[in-house]
């Protein structure tokens, strides 16, 4: 199999997951029940974050953080798809 070929599935496949890692960012949410567990472990129980909440429970800076970081996976992933593509384009066909 020749490098080209192999730099192109390569890319392929990242980007399969790259997509994958978007989607999971689209959906990923973290509940205001689960910030103040984790903020109660560090300041003490009875005490409580300040917070937005939804409707559906979910804390809103908590949630965007979470989705931040499932973004950041997915960039990156897209990045090295994209850079694998390129380098598959410019190798010579033989």
């Amino acid at each position: 199999m020749h490098a080209k070929t192999i730099c192109t599935w390569a890319s392929v496949a990242i980007e399969a997951l790259a997509a994958v890692l978007w989607l999971v960012s689209t959906i990923a949410k973290k509940s205001y029940a689960d910030v103040e567990r984790e903020y109660q472990k560090t300041h003490g129980p009875g005490s409580g974050p300040g917070g937005i909440v939804g409707e559906d429970g979910t804390d809103f800076c908590g949630t965007a953080q979470l989705q931040g970081k499932w973004n950041r996976w997915a960039a990156l992933a897209t990045a090295l798809g994209v850079a694998l593509q390129a380098l598959g384009t410019a190798l010579p066909d033989h």
